[in-house]
């Protein structure tokens, strides 16, 4: 958490700030200085403080612990004067200390606005989409990618993530529309070249070999039961033009289906 001039700032007041924008009026964020310890705890390294450095100010207290001027503000807020020494000051008054470096208070005003926004909430409804192919279910041929979506994650790349990835994903498959299909068991001797696969590929799905944009081997294995007519196995994702439903109904073809790794 980072403390600016306008106020919070940082990757934990990012992740905070769709809270802080769609909320409502009087919102009040928390802090918690000393994560790692209880109210007990602290409240011993402070005793220990003042029993080791009585005549330290309280301004102070904190010095090593917090950084200097958030130190002072904990200090202010407990309503200590900076310049009492430690050994002036009871439990209550440190308990106090501890109360306020582990609850520190301050309403929320709002964000800062589109311009200083790194990333935007709303959007389409992800309802009215393919999780798959990010394909729309009510206009057919329409591919939605990034923030268009109502869809917005923490501070940390997430974001960033899912703007390559959606943008990848509706970029192949919705430029005339492609469809990855995954097809098994296909068999050729040795000796055959890539465009033979592609070929019998082709063949499997009952469509032409131009429609085949792409092909990537998944699988190769060797059938040598005959020792006479040795075979090469091979599962094949294949990029095709076309929609899967059609593709998939015109081949009729159980070793051929979606290739689900890809989606």
């Amino acid at each position: 958490m980072q403390f600016t001039d306008f106020g919070l700032s940082g990757p934990e007041a990012f992740t905070l700030s769709r809270a802080a924008a769609t909320g409502g009026e009087n919102q009040e964020l928390a802090l918690d200085f000393f994560r790692e310890y209880g109210d007990g705890a602290l409240l011993d390294m402070l005793q220990e403080k003042r029993a080791n450095l009585p005549a330290l100010a309280a301004e102070d207290l904190f010095s090593g612990m917090l950084q200097s001027r958030l130190g002072k503000m904990i200090v202010k807020r407990a309503g200590l004067k900076y310049q009492t020494p430690l050994q002036s000051l009871n439990d209550e008054q440190l308990l106090a200390c501890v109360k306020t470096g582990k609850w520190f208070t301050l309403a929320v005003e709002g964000v800062m606005g589109f311009d200083s926004a790194q990333v935007t909430a709303g959007g389409v409804s992800t309802r009215e989409f393919d999780a798959r192919t990010l394909e729309s279910t009510i206009s057919p041929g329409l591919f939605v990618c990034g923030e268009v979506l109502d869809i917005d994650g923490d501070c940390g790349g997430f974001n960033l993530q899912w703007a390559w990835s959606s943008g990848f994903l509706a970029g192949r498959l919705g430029e005339g529309r492609l469809t990855m299909i995954r097809i098994r068991d296909i068999s050729l001797p040795p000796q055959q070249d890539m465009s033979q696969l592609v070929f019998a590929a082709a063949r499997q799905l009952r469509i032409d070999h131009t429609q085949i944009k792409r092909l990537d081997i998944k699988k190769r294995s060797v059938d040598a039961r005959k020792k006479n007519d040795v075979r090469l196995i091979y599962t094949v994702d294949v990029l095709v033009k076309g929609r899967e439903d059609k593709i998939l109904k015109m081949a009729h073809n159980p070793k051929a289906s979606i290739a689900q790794d890809y989606l």
